[in-house]
């Protein structure tokens, strides 16, 4: 059985998802619940584990809930979560991190710029402390103070997943989001599709502003395998070609390698893997492949010239067959 709301009080929704993460959750809540405006909060969880799931149901006083049977992902559980807002009449659907703290008027800044023709208005993102800028429509990971931002509507080619009004029309157009990302970069699809296929706009609002913690909770470098891997998604917009998102990525975790970062350099090799194999969805396992076991092993015993030959034919094996197709279209050109 899908997952259901009761009737709509008021025609916009704030969904929350959360995945064993309450503690965070219910502080966000807080502060929506401290803030005027005419919107519902829905927390949508995701399979979290039962004892969470019950404090939920028992503080459960000013907001509305939908259960999931499992863990979605980001893509998934707001699919279900937004299916189950439709269903119940909203119209307005505001997509909100659990660990993502709103600034008055986040909402209502909002809603007047989702018209007919436009399929998400963006919040800007700052970080923690609020005074530097992550997203203001191009992503600055905290370079930039917030005040040299733009204080004007603009149209961008994505918004960021931590905060984002979209309408229940546009959702029905341009789709649900593509649950092989299973997280990170699904926005940015589902943008480039309300506006490559449906010819939609995505703007970012300048005065709709969200703090956000980012991934100092990672558990087990999660969102860095995810965002390697899904660089690898074929959509109906983007087309990666494997041997030239390879050695781009290669090149980025040997960084981790050289720092001694040898977790998170696990954690990328294995997002290339799978990505090349098309593995998709949720992470199927923690640990490392043996090749990457022994080039780390390389890397502690500071067998520098060796550890760079087996990278090299580890970069080879992986691609073979793509970097063969490579050369060959290569040497056609040429003549």
């Amino acid at each position: 059985m899908s997952p259901s709301l009761p009737p709509c009080d008021s025609p916009s929704a704030v969904l929350i998802l959360n995945w064993n993460g309450w503690d965070q959750t219910s502080k966000t809540i807080e502060v929506l619940c401290q803030q005027e405006a005419s919107f519902d909060i829905v927390v949508v969880d995701n399979g979290s584990a039962r004892e969470e799931r019950e404090a939920i149901r028992q503080a459960a006083v000013c907001f509305r809930t939908v259960f999931l049977d499992d863990n979605y992902g980001w893509a998934g559980g707001y699919n279900r979560g937004i299916q189950a807002a439709i269903k119940a009449g909203y119209t307005h659907l505001y997509l909100l991190n659990n660990d993502a703290i709103p600034e008055t008027g986040f909402f209502t800044s909002s809603l007047p710029h989702i018209t007919e023709g436009t399929a998400a208005v963006g919040s800007m993102v700052a970080d923690s402390d609020g005074n530097h800028v992550y997203f203001d429509g191009e992503y600055h990971p905290g370079l930039i103070q917030r005040r040299h931002c733009t204080h004007e509507l603009r149209a961008v080619k994505s918004v960021n997943g931590a905060g984002m009004l979209i309408s229940s029309n546009a959702f029905q157009t341009v789709g649900p989001f593509d649950e092989r990302f299973f997280c990170y970069h699904e926005e940015r699809d589902w943008c480039e599709r309300a506006a490559t296929i449906a010819g939609l706009r995505i703007v970012v609002n300048p005065e709709s502003w969200v703090r956000h913690a980012f991934e100092g909770s990672d558990v087990s470098n999660n969102a860095l395998y995810y965002r390697f891997r899904n660089d690898f998604i074929p959509t109906s917009v983007r087309k990666p070609w494997v041997p030239i998102v390879s050695k781009r990525l290669h090149q980025r975790a040997l960084e981790f390698l050289a720092n001694n970062e040898f977790e998170k350099y696990d954690a990328a090799l294995s997002g290339i893997e799978d990505g090349i194999a098309e593995r998709f969805g949720k992470r199927q396992t923690l640990q490392p492949s043996f090749r990457t076991r022994v080039d780390s092993w390389l890397h502690r015993n500071s067998i520098g010239s060796a550890l760079l030959n087996f990278e090299l034919a580890l970069q080879r094996k992986l691609t073979r067959r793509s970097l063969t197709d490579f050369d060959h279209t290569m040497k056609e050109a040429t003549h």
